[in-house]
């Protein structure tokens, strides 16, 4: 493990990761499972932190400093040359390593599974209907994040469904 201190907003964060896959990042001891899901433009990125999807717009300002926009807050990250070095290393290495290869759709709420558009083995467009979810009296429609052909389907018609529960899963070809 590397060891990096992690200057945000005044505040010092121990930071420690893996040279070798730079998924698992620990700071200040607690564990964060990290994969680069997709490169939206230059500077904004969807990644998987703990298995929950986050947007994250990746800044730097006239003093070199990296800003961070997550949620709607905003972070400064005084850089050095290891933070430069981790964010380099991980975006190329979780693109490399096949971030975009599989990916899963996940509920975005309890409900019920009302209707599917696709069959196990349906070559998809990104933005292609998948499922529609009937969640609090409202139909959902959940779309396909990549173009792909859809791996598998974890549910049927009818089915219940809890929140972040795995419904579809969609590999590149």
């Amino acid at each position: 493990m590397s060891d990096i201190i992690l200057k945000i907003n005044e505040n010092k964060y121990e930071c420690k990761y893996s040279k070798t896959t730079y998924s698992n990042i620990a700071i200040n001891d607690k564990i964060f499972n990290i994969e680069l899901l997709k490169k939206i433009s230059d500077n904004v990125f969807s990644f998987s932190v703990n298995q929950k999807l986050a947007q994250v717009e990746l800044d730097f300002d006239e003093d070199g400093n990296l800003n961070i926009g997550l949620d709607g807050m905003n972070y400064s990250v005084e850089v050095t040359n290891a933070t430069k070095e981790l964010l380099e290393k991980f975006i190329s290495n979780s693109a490399a390593s096949g971030g975009e290869s599989k990916r899963v759709v996940k509920a975005p709420m309890p409900g019920l599974v009302v209707k599917s558009f696709v069959e196990e083995g349906d070559h998809i467009m990104q933005g292609d209907k998948l499922l529609i979810v009937e969640a609090m009296k409202m139909e959902n429609v959940l779309k396909a994040p990549i173009s792909g052909r859809v791996n598998k389907i974890f549910v049927k018609s009818g089915t219940p469904i809890n929140k972040d529960e795995i419904l579809v899963e969609i590999v590149n070809d």
